[in-house]
């Protein structure tokens, strides 16, 4: 495995808080696993302590430090390896700046997939296509052959 990716990918241990929003959040998730060909897994714990990725809902992302943000991923390296040890991903479901206006559940989907992309070790894309290009300007935006091509270089795939 090169830096930036978690050593035991099949069994990433994840925690999402409760919400109304915990299914989409699972889609987001089973997405990447698809789309990987189940080389990265998400096993769900009850407990946020046992867990290598927890997701937070938050009314506005703003709230974690970046003005603005829909989603927003923090994430903890072993200084020595790079290797993930810990990543929590905060998912406003608000408008940012707006009060009380909710979000439409598609956006919200594709930034659960973008911040997820960020916490099994992607960076952000400059392809405007993909997924993980850093502003959601498309409905389009998909993970991409480069996003997976990335992953295989993270995790030695090929």
């Amino acid at each position: 495995m090169a830096a930036g990716g978690w050593a035991n990918p099949k069994s990433i241990k994840t925690y999402i808080e409760p919400n109304s929003k915990k299914e989409l959040m699972k889609q987001a998730f089973a997405k990447w696993s698809v789309v990987t060909n189940n080389k990265i897994v998400f096993k769900y714990v009850s407990n946020p302590n046992d867990a290598q990725i927890k997701v937070i809902f938050v009314k506005d992302a703003s709230m974690a430090g970046l003005e603005h943000a829909i989603g927003v991923t923090h994430f903890q390296q072993d200084v020595y390896t790079g290797e993930m040890k810990y990543a929590q991903i905060d998912i406003a479901d608000h408008v940012p700046g707006s009060v009380g206006r909710l979000m439409p559940k598609d956006r919200i989907f594709r930034v659960m997939i973008h911040e997820i992309g960020h916490a099994i070790g992607l960076k952000h894309s400059a392809d405007t296509a993909s997924i993980m290009y850093p502003t959601a300007i498309s409905r389009n935006q998909a993970i991409t052959k480069g996003d997976l091509n990335t992953l295989d270089r993270i995790y030695g795939w090929k």
